[in-house]
């Protein structure tokens, strides 16, 4: 879904400076580095590092995302006929903001850390609802 999201960005681009350059290059690193976490998340599950490091990468994954869009849209970055112009940022500041909860739930229970996660999931089909 992050590759999805940022290619929708950048096919909305009227133009570019150097700060987006920057900032899509974070979040390009960011993304290049879920991988690690993951894997920790894969082999110890129950330990708290491992659950708090994937959702702490996640969130400030999600943070740069939602900095970038909020950035294009001040500059006037994308194009005005475009779906990502008219996006609010608050999608992916929800996703950091679920992650960010689950961080300090990790220190006391693992599991209950990973469960906070499917808050995401009850949110989009929230979502999807109320805009019909």
């Amino acid at each position: 879904m992050l590759w999805i999201r940022h290619h929708a960005l950048w096919r909305d681009m009227r133009r570019i400076d150097g700060r987006l350059v920057t900032l899509n290059l974070v979040y390009l690193g960011l993304i290049a580095f879920i991988p690690y976490p993951t894997g920790l998340l894969s082999d110890q599950g129950d330990v708290s590092f491992s659950v708090a490091a994937y959702a702490a990468s996640l969130s400030l994954t999600a943070l740069v995302a939602a900095g970038t869009r909020t950035y294009c849209t001040r500059r006037g970055l994308l194009k005005p006929e475009s779906l990502s112009a008219r996006e609010p940022a608050t999608r992916p500041l929800i996703v950091a903001g679920v992650f960010a909860v689950s961080i300090p739930i990790a220190f006391v229970s693992p599991s209950a850390a990973e469960w906070t996660w499917i808050l995401l999931f009850v949110l989009a089909v929230r979502g999807r609802l109320t805009r019909r």
